[in-house]
């Protein structure tokens, strides 16, 4: 992904693995959309998701986008992202095609 100018911030947890993490895609039409957003279970509420949330949209920014987009599953995951910045704005339809 950050090959093609996006980007994935990972905080590593004491143990060594992974706290949590996040990407970004590469800006298309002034727009990158952040998805993946997770930590684990022991590292929840300290603050991780926000901060790599945070981080990736300003890298993003910095890179001309000119809007940064995700969509959250949760009120937790809507909070976190609202405290960052992110608004909601507008909807999403989408369609399934019978197999």
């Amino acid at each position: 992904m950050q090959e093609t100018g996006g980007a994935v911030r990972f905080v590593r947890a004491a143990d060594g693995g992974c706290a949590g993490g996040a990407g970004v895609s590469p800006v298309d039409v002034g727009t990158a959309e952040l998805a993946g957003v997770g930590t684990r279970p022991a590292y929840r509420g300290w603050g991780i998701a926000a901060a790599v949330v945070a981080e990736l949209t300003r890298v993003m920014f910095d890179r001309g986008a000119e809007s940064v987009w995700l969509e959250y599953s949760g009120e937790g995951s809507r909070r976190v992202y609202e405290r960052v910045g992110f608004r909601p704005k507008g909807r999403r339809l989408y369609i399934s095609l019978a197999s």
